[in-house]
């Protein structure tokens, strides 16, 4: 099959100043020239470490592991957001994100507007959102809201309508992070079938989600991160999601 993803050698650093949360500018030109330490600790923090792995075009993906174990990093690489310290990225395709809920929302906005702005952020134009306008506030279920602003809307609809969005793009490759979490029960169904109407359509999704139970009803395979690094990538998802489970936090 042909890769979509590949991913070689990926390290992400951040820098850590906990003694400089209002630095001058001063500081902040200094602060490019050398690198200190605090109490004998380096100020860096490694969110992840020399990951490598492919991933082919049509897999629904499962990345498990704890919180701050490096999967929302991961995720940013993917999606163009950050660049790694060191090791490439290569995608075959384009890439529609939902990782975290009201990104690309204006709280101003009413929905409709905010379906637009969304769009034109996954890189959708103009007129192909248009013919998709209709369809997409159908699936959200919010169509008597849609032209409220977003500030009134809960997490549950500004859920729906994020992921209404983004399922509907023209990206090959489809990342969710935890949203299918915030709906109701009747949505994260529909949210379930839409998922595995892309995977048959030939997309490429990578779903994060800490419930054990929808990455083994959605996902053909699983990769589980553990402090910064790929611990498991296993098909065997059932046998991939015990081991997440069981992999006490903080272990490699």
């Amino acid at each position: 099959m042909q890769p979509i993803i590949i991913a070689e050698n990926i390290s992400k650093r951040y820098y850590i100043h906990p003694d400089r949360a209002f630095r001058t500018l001063r500081d902040s030109i200094a602060n490019v020239f050398s690198l200190k330490t605090h109490n004998g600790i380096p100020d860096e923090f490694w969110a992840l470490r020399d990951m490598s792995f492919s991933i082919n075009r049509g897999e629904n993906v499962g990345i498990v592991g704890r919180n701050g174990a490096g999967k929302s990093t991961l995720l940013k690489i993917i999606s163009r957001i950050t660049k790694p310290t060191c090791g490439k990225i290569y995608l075959q395709g384009k890439v529609a994100s939902l990782l975290e809920l009201g990104t690309g929302f204006h709280p101003e906005l009413t929905g409709r507007e905010n379906l637009f702005l969304n769009a034109a952020i996954l890189g959708q134009s103009r007129k192909s959102m248009q013919l998709k306008a209709d369809e997409i506030i159908e699936f959200s279920g919010i169509s008597k809201f849609i032209d409220t602003p977003i500030k009134r809307y809960s997490s549950g609809m500004q859920a729906r309508l994020g992921f209404s969005v983004a399922s509907h793009s023209e990206g090959e490759i489809l990342i969710i992070d935890e949203i299918i979490s915030s709906g109701d029960f009747e949505f994260r169904e529909k949210c379930k079938k839409k998922i595995n109407e892309l995977v048959q359509s030939g997309r490429t999704v990578l779903l994060v989600s800490h419930n054990d139970i929808s990455i083994m009803e959605l996902c053909s395979r699983v990769i589980h991160i553990s402090q910064g690094r790929l611990l498991n990538d296993t098909k065997d998802v059932k046998m991939g999601v015990k081991t997440y489970l069981e992999t006490p936090a903080g272990q490699l």
